[in-house]
């Protein structure tokens, strides 16, 4: 019951209820009563997150690589944190990715120079990429590249798909693009993703392309190297991030004691099943009360 109904019937009973039928007396009941319930029309503020890595920083609370093994090829220097390949090993998936995940719709803004990118030999491309997987099977991905292709081309790239096995949808586009540095800003609004390019230090952007994505909570955000080719030789350097959410979840300062933190998730896992606690106590009791009666059964009839 809420507070707002208990003080009213508590009135009602102490016979005191006609001492509250003047105008002031009810909006001052009234006022009692909301203050017991909580707004459950209130506007969720939205949540963001933002870093620089000028000067060498690097926010080991809230990022972390996503490359198992290769941290030596992620140095933060004086002008941005330096992703780099190791020719003639391919490197997969280098790069950092936030220690939380984005539910809802999102808008991620990052810029970045590319100081090498050879023509590679093989594969989709060399360069800097922001890589986006969801929590879905698939998962569905998202990758938003500025890529040296085998064929010398410069180009922006956007490639989004969605769905598993023979349902996969892939949808790319590539635009002719120069220069080797630039801001780019995906956004998420209901099932529709959309891909913006600026220059270095500019809040102008241009559109590229939208296209139907996935509504499920980001599970990986990169922002990353691409190689294509183990004898690419490729180095980017990410300046700056800046994410705004409806929710950033798991975020690591939010976490109760002994709680998990947030893992980025290269490859979709189903989630854990709950342990299923309501059996598990009713076999518990059950048991107790099967020895109980035997115990009782034995202690009557000895």
């Amino acid at each position: 019951m809420a507070s707002g109904d208990r003080l009213a019937m508590g009135l009602v009973a102490a016979g005191s209820w006609h001492r509250w039928t003047a105008l002031p007396n009810i909006l001052a009941l009234l006022a009692i009563a909301a203050c017991g319930i909580p707004s459950a029309v209130a506007a969720k503020e939205p949540a963001k997150y933002e870093t620089t890595f000028d000067d060498s920083q690097f926010d080991n609370k809230f990022l972390v690589p996503t490359s198992q093994g290769n941290a030596s090829l992620i140095r933060p220097e004086k002008d941005g944190v330096h992703l780099s390949s190791a020719p003639p090993k391919l490197v997969n998936n280098l790069g950092v990715s936030p220690r939380f995940k984005l539910r809802g719709d999102f808008e991620i803004t990052a810029t970045f120079t590319v100081l090498k990118s050879s023509q590679p030999t093989d594969g989709f491309g060399t360069g800097a990429v922001i890589q986006l997987n969801t929590n879905s099977p698939g998962p569905a991905s998202a990758v938003f590249g500025r890529l040296c292709r085998k064929d010398g081309g410069q180009v922006i790239s956007t490639y989004a798909a969605t769905g598993a096995g023979e349902e996969r949808k892939p949808v790319t586009r590539m635009f002719p693009y120069k220069g080797s540095s630039f801001r780019f800003r995906i956004s998420r609004v209901g099932s529709t993703l959309t891909f913006y390019v600026a220059e270095p230090k500019s809040d102008k952007f241009r559109k590229l392309f939208s296209t139907d994505f996935d509504t499920a909570e980001v599970n990986l955000l990169r922002l990353g190297m691409q190689q294509s080719h183990a004898d690419a030789n490729v180095e980017v350097v990410w300046h700056d991030l800046r994410i705004d959410a409806d929710e950033l979840v798991g975020l690591p300062d939010t976490l109760a004691a002994g709680e998990k933190q947030h893992r980025p998730q290269l490859q979709y896992r189903p989630p854990e099943a709950p342990f299923p606690w309501g059996w598990a106590s009713a076999t518990v009791i059950l048991a107790i009360l099967l020895v109980v009666f035997w115990w009782w059964q034995r202690r009557t009839h000895a």
